[in-house]
């Protein structure tokens, strides 16, 4: 079950998928295809989007459900995505298969981004809770083991504390291997 962030929305999942209006007390129709979408779900921040986990991708519908506006590409090998997280500002969105691998989607160009996480080979529970920090910046995982981790997703703090546990300038190839697509700055020189 997921309301829309103005409360104008709620949708309900299970085999049947329902959309309601919960301040009319009216279900809301949707679309033919729509109706045969099951997986976790979620409504963006602005409520205009909803995103659909799959066994191995992710879409996103319109709010009322009549409409699919995109698909992610598939990642081969993907074990089921569970519990799509929208970032605050809905740039990202974040997944997790069971074991758990947490993902990160790029919602604009609806590409997937990377793994920011990976414990498939380790022994942790199966059940993940996902959160994003109130500014984006950093993303909270949950296992039902009791671990509680944080990861951070901002590329110039990332990058200088790289700098700073190197206790060096980095090379321009060091630079290009480990942060890939985060152009150099003075906090390294």
């Amino acid at each position: 079950m997921s309301f829309a962030p103005d409360g104008s929305r709620l949708l309900m999942g299970g085999p049947d998928l329902r959309l309601y209006d919960p301040v009319g007390g009216t279900v809301v129709p949707v679309g033919a295809e729509a109706r045969r979408v099951a997986g976790a779900f979620a409504y963006s921040p602005d409520g205009r989007q909803v995103a659909f986990s799959h066994p191995d991708r992710i879409t996103l519908w319109d709010r009322d459900l009549r409409t699919m506006l995109g698909a992610f590409p598939s990642v081969p090998g993907a074990e089921q995505f569970e519990l799509p997280v929208w970032s605050p500002d809905g740039r990202l969105i974040a997944t997790y298969e069971k074991g758990p691998r947490i993902r990160l989607w790029d919602v604009a160009s609806r590409r997937y981004v990377g793994v920011v996480f990976d414990a498939m080979d380790e022994s942790t529970g199966d059940n993940v809770w996902l959160g994003f920090s109130a500014d984006g910046t950093k993303l909270h995982i949950l296992d039902d083991d009791g671990a509680f981790r944080t990861h951070d997703l901002d590329r110039r703090h990332v990058a200088a504390t790289v700098c700073a546990r190197a206790g060096r300038v980095l090379t321009a190839a060091e630079w290009r291997t480990y942060l890939p697509g985060v152009e150099p700055f003075d906090v390294c020189r």
